[in-house]
C-alpha cells in the first residue's frame, strides 16, 4: 500500500506542477507594432520652402532620418508605432526601442556636440499619422528640461544618443537600444496610455521623438538613423513589446475542477 501511495503521489504532484505551468507560465509574445516616421525640421536660411520654415518633405520616402544641426537647417526625427489590442488579462510587460544608426551622407558632417534625448509625445489617432510641413512644427522643438517635460510629453531616456554614436562617412551601421532604465520608462508610459481618454488599442499610434539636447550647434554636426523605409529591414526602427497573458478566474477555475477529476478518478482506482 505505501508503494501505491507513493506512485499516487507522484502522479498527484506530476499533474499539479503541468496544470501549474500550463496556468502561470509567462508566454511572453515578443511583437513589434507597425512604424511610420518623418523627419520634422526648421529651416533657417537659404530658400524657405511654399509651406513655410517647418518643412518634412525631404524624409517621407528617405530611407535616413536625421537628428542634429547643419548649415541652413535644426532637425529632429518622429517615429510612430501602431499599439496592438490586447487579449483578455494580456498586459504588457517589457517594452524597447531599436533604431538603426547609419554613417552621415556628407564627408564634412562632424561628431555632433550634443546628445540625442528620446521622448514620448502620446498619441495620434490619424492613421496614417500625418508627416506635413503643420505636422512638422507641431512635433518640433530642441532641447531638454521643460520642453521635455511638458504636458503630453515625457523624457523615456536622456542621452539615448551621444557624440560617440556618430557614424561618419564611409563608417559602418550599427544599431542603439534603450537601457534598462529606458526600458522601464517606456513600459510605463505606454501601459499608461492603454487607460488614456481616447486611445483606442489596435488602431492609435504611439509618437517618440529623438531630438538634440541644446539648441543651437554650429556645422554639420547630426545623427543619421535608419527610417521605416530603408531598405534595411534589420536596420528599420522597432518597438519590441513583451506581451504577457495573465490567467482568468475562470480559467484556473477550470483547471482547478479538472485536476480534483483526476485525483478522484485515481484514488476510487485504488480503493478497488
Amino acid at each position: 500500500m505505501p508503494v501505491i501511495s507513493r506512485a499516487i503521489t507522484q502522479k498527484v504532484l506530476l499533474v499539479a506542477a503541468i496544470l501549474a505551468s500550463t496556468i502561470f507560465r509567462s508566454n511572453a509574445d515578443t511583437i513589434s507594432g507597425s512604424a511610420s516616421d518623418f523627419e520634422a525640421r526648421f529651416q533657417t536660411g537659404g530658400t524657405i520652402p511654399a509651406g513655410g520654415p517647418y518643412d518634412s518633405t525631404a524624409s517621407r520616402t528617405a530611407g535616413s532620418l536625421r537628428v542634429g544641426f547643419q548649415s541652413n537647417f535644426q532637425i529632429t526625427s518622429v517615429f510612430f508605432f501602431q499599439m496592438p489590442s490586447l487579449a483578455g488579462g494580456q498586459s504588457i510587460n517589457n517594452a524597447s526601442l531599436t533604431l538603426g544608426l547609419l554613417p552621415d551622407s556628407a564627408t564634412t558632417s562632424v561628431t555632433p556636440a550634443h546628445n540625442g534625448d528620446l521622448v514620448a509625445l502620446g498619441f495620434t489617432n490619424i492613421d496614417p499619422p500625418g508627416n506635413s510641413a503643420g505636422d512638422s512644427q507641431s512635433y518640433f522643438y530642441l532641447g531638454q528640461g521643460a520642453n521635455d517635460a511638458s504636458p503630453g510629453r515625457a523624457l523615456i531616456q536622456d542621452n539615448f544618443l551621444v557624440p560617440g554614436d556618430f557614424i561618419p562617412n564611409g563608417g559602418t551601421a550599427t544599431t542603439r537600444s534603450t537601457d534598462a532604465l529606458g526600458n522601464a520608462a517606456l513600459t510605463g508610459y505606454i501601459n499608461g496610455l492603454y487607460s488614456a481618454p481616447g486611445f483606442t488599442p489596435g488602431s492609435s499610434y504611439l509618437v517618440l521623438r529623438v531630438n538634440p539636447d541644446i539648441s543651437g550647434d554650429t556645422g554639420t554636426k547630426r545623427f543619421t538613423l535608419a527610417s521605416a523605409e530603408n531598405a534595411n529591414a534589420g536596420l528599420r526602427p522597432a518597438l519590441n513589446l513583451s506581451l504577457t497573458p495573465v490567467p482568468e478566474p475562470s480559467t484556473i477555475a477550470f483547471f482547478g475542477i479538472g485536476f480534483g477529476a483526476l485525483a478522484l478518478g485515481w484514488i476510487k482506482r485504488i480503493r478497488r
